[in-house]
């Protein structure tokens, strides 16, 4: 063979693999694959290794899904907690507030026994309400 007929070859060669790389590469993985496995043993231990791990992760997701459940319910106690509490103060203020206007109502009404007028101005100052005329 002279060198031009094996450069020939070579190139005609390529230009194939060029072509089907694809098979190529299908054939050379479960080569590869087969060299690195051709222990047993090892194979075992790494796919054991890799079954400890999975169960390890699932262990994991399922410790963080009940602890952020956890964290949600508590969230939503304290949430209503803390509205029941502000509705109570909001109540309770609102009676201490209508207590000082009645009081403030019984002031206005023995300052002005005689004139309705002044009486019914000054109520409607003090709670914001609108007087209508006749």
């Amino acid at each position: 063979m002279t060198w031009l007929s094996l450069k020939t070859f070579l190139m005609k060669v390529w230009a194939l693999c060029k072509k089907y790389w694809q098979i190529l590469v299908g054939i050379s993985i479960p080569l590869v694959i087969w060299l690195v496995t051709r222990n047993r043993e090892r194979l075992d231990t790494v796919l054991d290794k890799a079954n400890q791990a999975h169960s390890a992760d699932i262990a994991a997701i399922d410790q963080s899904q009940v602890i952020q459940q956890t964290a949600t319910e508590q969230a939503q106690v304290n949430y209503q907690n803390t509205v029941a509490q502000i509705e109570q103060e909001h109540a309770e203020a609102q009676v201490a507030l209508d207590e000082r206007k009645k009081k403030r109502i019984r002031q206005i009404v023995r300052q002005h026994k005689d004139n309705p007028e002044e009486i019914t101005r000054r109520i409607a100052a003090l709670t914001g309400l609108r007087v209508r005329d006749r």
